[in-house]
């Protein structure tokens, strides 16, 4: 598995894997725009499985502004999840925020994503607040946002 830069050839194959993920996607005239902001990041992961004929297996998305990451997305093709393909991304933008002495770094999540709160609690996220209301659906109920933080400070 290798993270590079993600390219405007990605972004396809990007806004296919954001449809199969979330409920609202970015569209992807978002991504292209993402491509041309001087404080966002964003990555794809190259891999090669049998489960996939993809070769782009997932990405993530991040700002940095003011000293503070902010993970705005992360997602991996459905066939090849839970294979440690997001903890991957997580971990290269993770320590590409703590290379730039990034201070902290902040996320929203859907409580009901576990398999996401797990993942971020184990890289040390805490959470720290609740947006009450944040994701709407489109069956017109809403879910809650936690807001989970790291301390990314030199020791």
């Amino acid at each position: 598995m290798m993270v590079r830069p993600m390219r405007e050839s990605d972004i396809e194959t990007v806004a296919r894997i954001e449809r199969d993920s979330f409920a609202h996607p970015w569209s992807r005239v978002a991504f292209l725009n993402e491509l041309h902001k001087p404080y966002a990041h964003n990555y794809i992961i190259d891999i090669n499985t049998p489960q996939s004929s993809d070769k782009i297996g997932g990405y993530a998305c991040f700002h940095t502004i003011a000293g503070e990451m902010h993970l705005l997305k992360i997602a991996v093709i459905p066939a090849v999840r839970r294979q440690g393909i997001a903890e991957h991304l997580l971990r290269q933008c993770l320590q590409e925020a703590y290379d730039m002495r990034i201070s902290a770094a902040f996320l929203e999540v859907r409580p009901s994503n576990r398999a996401a709160v797990n993942l971020y609690k184990k890289f040390g996220f805490d959470v720290i607040a609740v947006r009450p209301n944040y994701y709407s659906e489109n069956s017109g109920q809403s879910e809650d946002a936690m807001i989970m933080r790291i301390n990314l400070k030199r020791r």
